[in-house]
């Protein structure tokens, strides 16, 4: 009887130990959660207590831990972490940049249009095309030649005795009715060609009147006027002595000339350059010119004014015959103006503020005959005159 009774207790017993082992086979693992923007580890997971099956005798209830939960106003997703993970806290996106207004560009794309010029010497060459262009027509212009030229490039040959220090170049391009103006300017430095002494004292070896000694006045070049300024020279012979022959003081090219009335008496005006490029004379006051010359001139009638023009060229040596009378016949008045010019200012150049036009490249006349005739030149000067002396020192 009592064994029935112990083995009916052992069975009861074994039964319960089975339903809690039921309840505890599964751990329950919880993390801490750390409100937003505070930086926390994780705590580690609270982990609910494991029963296991005892001897019926010394039974345990079974223990369920419950989670502390944050109140509502800070209530965040639960985290759950590996043991190994520490929680941090949200990097916060990187701003995204506010787009700013820039400026509109005030720059006109023709402001870009440039002129690139090059100057070949002793060539004598101005070679120039454009940058910056946009495809509209161009159309050039320079101080240094009065044709206008249409194209993308723009060239010019200078030929002799065409002397200049600057030159401004100017571009126009035009696209429809848009035209835009482009300006460039050199500063060149020509050296003289030709046939030129190393010193010009002598270098006219024929004075132009056949009789020195005739002279009894001279008007040195370089007179200061009250208003004026004269950079050539006179000579003046007995009056009424008009007829007398004028002759080359050197081998040269009549290139420019002119005839005028004065007051009713035609004069001839020439200019004569020489084989050293730069260097250059004049005759004024010619009564009748020589043939050869005066065939030059036979379309065009005397006028009120001295104004030049090109006249030739007529090439014509040392000693060749200019004119064969002087000043003016009516009354006897026989003078020839003579006066010397160097465009590249070898000799001294007038300085007064009233030298103007081709005076300004005067050189002294009396530079360019030996000595002798030099000093006898000088002594006849007309003392009544006033004259620049650093032209003649």
């Amino acid at each position: 009887m009592s064994y029935w009774l112990l083995l009916i207790i052992a069975v009861l017993s074994i039964s319960a130990g089975c339903q809690g082992s039921e309840e505890s086979t599964s751990p329950s693992i919880t993390a801490t959660v750390t409100p937003v923007g505070t930086s926390a580890v994780a705590a580690p997971a609270a982990t609910t207590q494991t029963l296991t099956s005892v001897p019926a005798a010394t039974p345990h209830p079974i223990v369920t831990p419950t989670p502390r939960r944050p109140s509502p106003a800070t209530l965040q997703p639960e985290i759950t972490l590996e043991p190994s993970q520490t929680l941090q806290a949200p990097t916060p996106e990187a701003p995204v940049p506010t787009p700013t207004s820039q400026p509109a560009s005030t720059i006109d794309p023709h402001d870009e249009l440039t002129p690139t010029c090059f100057f070949d010497e002793p060539q004598r060459r101005l070679s120039c095309h454009a940058e910056g262009q946009t495809g509209g027509n161009l159309r050039w212009a320079s101080n240094v030649n009065t044709s206008e030229i249409v194209g993308e490039t723009y060239e010019v040959n200078f030929g002799w005795g065409e002397l200049f220090s600057k030159i401004q170049v100017q571009v126009e391009e035009c696209n429809e009715s848009a035209c835009t103006l482009a300006t460039t300017e050199l500063e060149v430095e020509l050296h003289p060609r030709g046939d030129c002494p190393s010193d010009f004292i002598g270098w006219f070896t024929t004075f132009p009147l056949p009789d020195l000694s005739a002279i009894y006045e001279v008007g040195p070049p370089g007179r200061i006027l009250p208003d004026d300024y004269k950079g050539h020279g006179y000579f003046r012979v007995p009056n009424g002595q008009n007829v007398v022959d004028v002759k080359m003081p050197i081998g040269a090219t009549l290139y420019s000339g002119s005839v005028y009335l004065e007051p009713d008496e035609p004069q001839y005006l020439l200019f004569f350059r020489t084989a050293c490029e730069g260097l250059s004379f004049l005759f004024d006051h010619i009564r009748e010119p020589a043939p050869a010359i005066a065939s030059l001139f036979t379309d065009d009638p005397p006028v009120g004014d001295s104004r030049t023009y090109p006249v030739g060229p007529l090439e014509m040596k040392e000693g060749d015959l200019v004119g064969t009378s002087i000043g003016s016949l009516a009354d006897g008045n026989a003078f020839v103006d003579f006066g010397v010019n160097d465009d590249f200012g070898r000799l001294p150049t007038p300085q007064h503020p009233n030298a103007h036009g081709r005076f300004l490249s005067a050189v002294c006349l009396y530079t360019f005959f030996d000595p002798d005739t030099a000093a006898y030149l000088k002594s006849v000067e007309h003392p009544g005159l006033l004259a620049e002396e650093e032209l003649c020192p």
